[in-house]
């Protein structure tokens, strides 16, 4: 059974793709019904990627007003990273007993997704584990960028912002590790590099000079 949209009403199939919104309304919108472009759907659709409609984000914004010339922001923000460790510490509960080499997820804090890549014990000697996360307000477009993540600790976002789209990276690279470095470095040349047959030199004893800061 097909679904319809709640701006225009019409069916949203192959020919008219649309999103789900995961806010309040858990309603399907055309792309071109919330001013998102045709480019912005792959990303948007992706495994992991939650969406919203404008709609939802006004209400959650609502409640978020802040002075930009008190000191209110840095409160703001401070407040959002306490509200993050809280919340991590029930979401490592439910990936304790993982063994995958790294568990990939993702969740909805407050009013924002947090993108998590987390290191599983069996793949390290640090008896805590460890990862990476990057925290995104969800009143912009996130895709998580799965094809772009390697062997090592890496989270990749792609968001859409006014004037354009940003890839975001968070990285963990342990010093000494040149496998991960590598895969790492790899990647993040397709990324930077205009053309595929282009080649950067690394060099992996200074790299991991670096990492080691």
């Amino acid at each position: 059974m097909s679904s319809t949209c709640k701006k225009c009403t019409c069916s949203i199939n192959k020919k008219s793709p649309g999103l789900f919104c995961a806010g309040d309304c858990r309603a399907f919108y055309h792309a071109r019904c919330v001013q998102l472009p045709a480019s912005a759907l792959p990303s948007l659709t992706a495994p992991g990627t939650y969406w919203k409609c404008p709609d939802c984000r006004d209400v959650e914004d609502s409640s978020f007003v802040v002075d930009d010339g008190s000191d209110v922001m840095d409160e703001g923000v401070g407040a959002m990273f306490k509200t993050i460790r809280r919340e991590l510490a029930s979401l490592n509960k439910k990936t304790a007993n993982c063994f995958a080499v790294i568990i990939r997820c993702t969740e909805e804090i407050g009013n924002y997704s947090v993108y998590r890549r987390d290191r599983a014990t069996s793949a390290s000697k640090k008896l805590d584990g460890g990862g990476v996360l990057l925290a995104v307000r969800n009143n912009f477009a996130v895709g998580h960028m799965f094809d772009l993540q390697s062997v090592a600790e890496d989270v990749w976002l792609s968001v859409e912002c006014v004037g354009g789209r940003v890839l975001i990276c968070g990285v963990y690279l342990p010093p000494g590790d040149e496998l991960a470095q590598q895969a790492f470095l790899s990647n993040l040349q397709a990324v930077i590099l205009d053309h595929p047959d282009e080649k950067i030199s690394w060099h992996s004893r200074r790299f991991s000079q670096i990492c080691r800061r």
